[in-house]
């Protein structure tokens, strides 16, 4: 039987690699660590924070900090990025 957590995983777009032990939606990826403990991870940043797998009382908190996290990890590194590109002005 699927928990609460995996179901509203499934709900918010993420996709099962492996059942019950790999999630994807888009670059962010979820992977079980030990027992009820789960590897937030994207594609820039391999292991961005674990969380507990949720009760099903804190199974809608819990997914929106995981999308969350991985939405303000992609900001950072957008932002990283730009500002390591070499400027478009010319010197005066």
């Amino acid at each position: 039987m699927k928990s609460f957590f995996l179901k509203e995983l499934e709900r918010n777009g993420w996709q099962a690699v492996v059942f019950d032990w790999e999630y994807r939606k888009g670059n962010w990826a979820l992977y079980r660590d030990t027992s009820n403990w789960w590897m937030i991870a994207t594609t820039n940043t391999p292991r961005l924070f674990d969380v507990a797998e949720p009760d099903e009382y804190h199974t809608r908190w819990t997914v929106n900090l995981i999308e969350h996290l991985c939405s303000q990890d992609d900001i950072i590194n957008d932002l990283r990025s730009t500002a390591q590109q070499p400027s478009n002005r010319t010197s005066e």
